[in-house]
């Protein structure tokens, strides 16, 4: 972001969400510089980039069972259970 290559980190940042998603949490920031460094219409076309990489990425995945894909891929109610771990559990759950 900081040498102005800003193709290049939509790339790499689209690279980063597809392999998981806690970049997402700072996409607000990537947002803002795209913005302040080329404005709304720059910003639009990388964000349109970062799609078609995604939509690119997820296309073998779409082709065999798009339901299972959009079901499974942003995770479920199921993929956040709460285990204790070995060390914590002389503690009470209470």
């Amino acid at each position: 972001f900081l040498r102005r290559s800003d193709r290049l980190s939509a790339v790499v940042y689209s690279f980063a969400v597809s392999i998981k998603m806690q970049p997402l949490l700072y996409s607000p920031a990537v947002g803002l510089c795209f913005v302040l460094g080329g404005g709304w219409s720059h910003a639009l076309s990388l964000v349109s980039l970062m799609i078609a990489l995604q939509m690119a990425l997820g296309m073998p995945f779409l082709a065999t069972n798009p339901w299972a894909y959009f079901a499974r891929a942003f995770g479920g109610p199921g993929d956040l259970q709460h285990a204790w771990s070995v060390n914590w559990r002389m503690l009470p759950q209470a």
